[in-house]
């Protein structure tokens, strides 16, 4: 069973991943097989692979850079063997055009063991279920 120290070192090598702008194949390792349990960013739902793919394709090239710095994560597990990371953060980005933007964000994902085709040993954690969105206001 992956360990909660073990999951948080995984959040922070996602978004040095993200971070690094990393093409989707690089990801692919740590997604199972099949339909997402949920993959949702806002305004879109992910339903498997070659749907993150074509997202990817469509969308990866509008950022020139971007970072992710964390001010909260929390890890604890979901009493199915997975842990579920929620992960704040300050995000900044450059955008193609050069336009700057930086805003809080939410990862909130739920990982675990498992293997897929891309890592048939189940060497690496898999995501099974991510969802990235802006966190309400505080007031």
């Amino acid at each position: 069973m992956l360990s909660l120290e073990d999951a948080k070192q995984f959040a922070h090598d996602w978004l040095a991943l993200l971070d690094n702008l990393a093409p989707v194949e690089e990801y692919l390792k740590y997604l199972p097989d099949g339909e997402f349990e949920q993959w949702s960013y806002p305004e879109v739902e992910i339903k498997n692979v070659e749907h993150l793919k074509a997202f990817f394709a469509q969308t990866w090239g509008m950022v020139k850079s971007q970072s992710n710095s964390i001010t909260s994560l929390t890890a604890s597990p979901d009493g199915q063997g997975r842990v579920v990371l929620d992960i704040l953060v300050n995000w900044q980005a450059t955008l193609a055009q050069g336009q700057q933007l930086s805003r809080p964000l939410r990862y909130q994902m739920t990982i675990g063991e498992g293997t897929c085709s891309a890592d048939p040993s189940g060497a690496f954690p898999k995501v099974y279920r991510y969802a990235m969105t802006r966190p309400p206001s505080e007031a």
